[in-house]
C-alpha cells in the first residue's frame, strides 16, 4: 500500500496502481476501472496521484464518480 492509498477517504475507493484508480461499480459485483490517457507512464502516474489527492483523499464528495455511485444507495 502506498502513502497516498493510506490517506484515501472516499468510501467507494477500492485500490490504485500505476495509471488506474479502481472504484466500486454501479452494479452489484462490479468495479469501475478509471485510467489516465497520457502518452508516457510518468504522466499517467502523475495524473493518477493528482486526482487521488484532490478527489479520493480530500474532496471526494465533488468527484463525478462519487456522485454517480451515491445514487446506487439512495
Amino acid at each position: 500500500m502506498s502513502r497516498i492509498d493510506m490517506c484515501v477517504r472516499c468510501p467507494f475507493y477500492v485500490r490504485s496502481k500505476m495509471d488506474e484508480i479502481m472504484c466500486e461499480g454501479l452494479g452489484n459485483d462490479m468495479r469501475c476501472h478509471n485510467t489516465f490517457n497520457y502518452p508516457s507512464e510518468e504522466d499517467r502516474r502523475k495524473a493518477r496521484q493528482e486526482y487521488m489527492r484532490k478527489y479520493c483523499c480530500d474532496d471526494y464528495a465533488s468527484c463525478v464518480l462519487n456522485k454517480a455511485l451515491e445514487t446506487k444507495y439512495e
